[in-house]
């Protein structure tokens, strides 16, 4: 039987889910929609906001490839489409 805990597995999904979450790009956006909070109110707003980015993120990890299967898009045809999407913002970036 295999190793049940791959090291470079794990490093390599945490990288991936720090680079999609971005909490340091998100702070300032966070800071600004909470501006009128009390300190209580921020943060059962980022509670919640965590738990639902982790419950967005664990049911697409459960089930994406149904969810995927169940609106007919391929693996490659997402891939494709996301790289363009990509190419669009750059595009609008750099104009």
């Amino acid at each position: 039987m295999g190793q049940f805990f791959n090291v470079d597995l794990f490093l390599t999904t945490a990288v991936t889910l720090w680079v999609i979450v971005d909490p340091p790009g998100l702070l300032p956006v966070f800071l600004g929609l909470t501006k009128t909070l009390d300190t209580q109110q921020r943060n059962r707003a980022a509670n919640r906001a965590s738990a639902v980015a982790f419950g967005v993120i664990a049911v697409f990890a459960l089930f994406g490839r149904q969810i995927l299967d169940y609106l007919q898009v391929s693996v490659p045809a997402l891939s494709v489409s996301g790289g363009l999407l990509l190419l669009l913002i750059a595009l609008d970036l750099l104009m």
